[in-house]
């Protein structure tokens, strides 16, 4: 994904890390909070237990899903 991108009311700023869930700095475009938005990729939506536990994480600030369907949450930034 090319960076800046908006993802919902969340401008993806900086990429922090990969594997099941993609990782990213990003800044909430309506309160100008710095948060991180972690995306379940698509591979790992595909096993129940992986996105069970990716939807039980503590800190969650906002969560959803992407027009695909792929779940996303929001964390309070580092």
């Amino acid at each position: 994904m090319e960076l800046p991108a908006r993802f919902g009311k969340y401008l993806l700023e900086e990429f922090l890390q990969g594997g099941e869930v993609e990782t990213y700095r990003a800044r909430d475009t309506e309160t100008g909070r710095t948060v991180v938005v972690k995306i379940l990729t698509e591979a790992a939506c595909a096993d129940a237990a992986a996105k069970e536990r990716f939807l039980d994480e503590a800190g969650v600030y906002d969560l959803g899903e992407d027009d695909s369907g792929r779940p996303f949450l929001v964390t309070e930034s580092l």
